[in-house]
């Protein structure tokens, strides 16, 4: 089933054991659509499937949301983010800010949408301060889409910078690149 959105302030701190969270859309680590702010401030380990929109913290952070590493303690995502559409290490899709994080989970997308961070990064989003780093092989892998280091697509009026990617990006039968694939 879909998820329920988180509404106010989520303070993630400290290593949390791994999780496997399963939906049909809008699957997250922490929440499925993030409606509030999100602070990440230590590890957050989980496994997070979903038909569409699935991301290491939240399945879709939405323009009202927020997820941000703490003052001098970058949160980081690992374990593995896989989804048929918008697969991103930290969001599915991100219309909002996701900054100071890091993920060190796959991701991979069968159809469309394989980002490090967002799978989109829709108008509005404001990626910063963000770094991709997995020892994975296919790190980032889309299987019949497009694959990026920092987010599958970047759409118009969104911006990504201040980025790292040290990982691979595999683009099957599309697009890849080492930031954004479009």
């Amino acid at each position: 089933g879909d998820a329920a959105a988180s509404k106010g302030l989520i303070i993630c701190t400290g290593d949390t054991p791994a999780a496997s969270v399963e939906a049909n859309r809008y699957a997250g680590g922490v929440v499925g659509a993030n409606v509030g702010n999100i602070s990440l401030s230590g590890k957050l380990q989980s496994s997070v499937t979903a038909t569409g929109y699935a991301g290491g913290v939240a399945g879709i952070n939405t323009d009202k949301g927020s997820i941000y590493g703490a003052e001098n303690a970058n949160g980081a995502v690992l374990g593995s983010v896989t989804a048929a559409n918008y697969a991103g290490g930290v969001a599915g899709t991100n219309s909002a800010e996701i900054t100071r994080v890091e993920n060190r989970a796959s991701v991979r997308a069968s159809t469309k949408y394989a980002g490090g961070i967002a799978g989109v990064n829709d108008a509005g989003g404001t990626i910063s301060y963000c770094s991709h780093a997995s020892g994975n092989a296919a790190a980032v892998y889309a299987t019949n889409g497009e694959a990026g280091g920092i987010a599958g697509n970047n759409n118009k009026n969104a911006l990504i910078e201040n980025v790292q990617v040290r990982a691979a990006v595999t683009a099957a039968n599309g697009t890849a690149g080492g930031v954004t694939a479009t």
